[in-house]
């Protein structure tokens, strides 16, 4: 991109990655304590060696969804509901219906 990232930086990344890794259930022992790309290469390294290539259908669905999403882009935000919509749902009372 252009510009370096201080240790500091870069650190406060990798604690970042970690969260969201956490968020998605990734065992905490591949991730913890990565502090710099090397270290994370190793980690990529080791995902490599267990994980076959994308099937030709995913890769297909990929390209897809990146290219309608780069497509729409800024023109579906315009589409988003208005904040009252929402509003109006969340504030609904539950009924039961029998």
């Amino acid at each position: 991109m252009g510009f370096d990232m201080t240790v500091g930086e870069l650190a406060e990344r990798y604690k970042y990655w970690w969260y969201l890794g956490h968020l998605l259930g990734i065992d905490p022992r591949l991730v913890h304590d990565l502090k710099n790309n090397e270290e994370a290469g190793r980690v990529d390294d080791m995902r490599a060696a267990v994980t076959a290539p994308p099937e030709p259908v995913s890769v297909t669905l990929v390209a897809a969804t990146r290219d309608k999403a780069i497509a729409n882009y800024p023109n579906d935000l315009a589409e988003l509901p208005e904040r009252t919509t929402f509003t109006a749902v969340a504030a609904a009372p539950i009924t039961d219906t029998e």
